[in-house]
């Protein structure tokens, strides 16, 4: 069965328990989001792609997670992660991928502006 794509709606904020989120359940919150907007958007994600972000992922989170306790933080952070696949996704489209690529994330890497996912 074929799936169309989807456009990924961003999300205002990320729902996250009420007592202190553990660095698991944020790495599961920014990977489950890569996954989703991939999907939505008809893409793969190459492994080596993957266990980049993956890999950028558990940086920002051994170095910030006392910054990402505070709601409002990790709001932000987590709306910029989804500029940053975003902008993945469009480096894909642009160059006629069907797979988010380590070029893809390079691209995306290189352009600032995003709370801790900036190069």
């Amino acid at each position: 069965m074929l799936y169309e794509s989807m456009p990924y709606i961003r999300k205002k904020e990320i729902q996250a328990p009420p007592q202190p989120i553990s660095t698991a359940d944020l790495r599961s919150i920014f990977l489950e989001t890569l996954v989703e907007i991939a999907l939505g958007e008809g893409l793969g994600i190459t492994a080596k792609c993957l266990k980049l972000i993956e890999q950028m992922v558990n940086d920002v989170l051994q170095k910030h997670l006392s910054e990402l306790s505070k709601p409002g933080v990790l709001n932000h952070a987590f709306a910029d992660f989804e500029e940053f696949v975003l902008r993945m996704v469009a480096d894909a489209r642009a160059k006629g991928l069907t797979e988010l690529h380590e070029d893809t994330f390079s691209q995306a890497k290189s352009q600032c502006g995003l709370i801790f996912w900036c190069a």
